[in-house]
């Protein structure tokens, strides 16, 4: 993995650190409001439009690591289709064959 997939990388990991604290903080203040709501001397603190606000939140923050999740999984399917060509050509090397035919490294050897 080269330093710009593993700079991107350590992003994605912190965005999912910072999404899991985000929906774990909406969903421990929706648990609260609606306890205060169903008790009956409750004091609601969240207005419908406060929680739609955050459910809002909740759908941009599960785009994004749905994205990043998507990008990861390529990513790794990358590098390991590349290595597997890596691979491929260190052993076509041992065994003798010829794998630059064409090149000018292939010229020059």
């Amino acid at each position: 993995m080269n330093s710009n997939d593993r700079a991107i990388t350590e992003r994605a990991a912190q965005l999912m650190v910072d999404a899991s604290l985000f929906m774990q903080t909406v969903s421990g203040l929706i648990v609260d409001n609606l306890v205060e709501q169903e008790d009956g001397e409750g004091r609601p603190f969240m207005t419908g439009f406060r929680v739609d606000g955050l459910m809002r939140g909740l759908a941009l923050v599960s785009d994004a690591l749905s994205d990043r999740g998507e990008w990861l999984s390529l990513t790794v399917k990358q590098e390991e289709q590349r290595e597997e060509e890596e691979n491929k050509a260190a052993l076509a090397r041992r065994s003798g064959k010829k794998t630059l035919v064409g090149t000018n490294a292939g010229e020059q050897s």
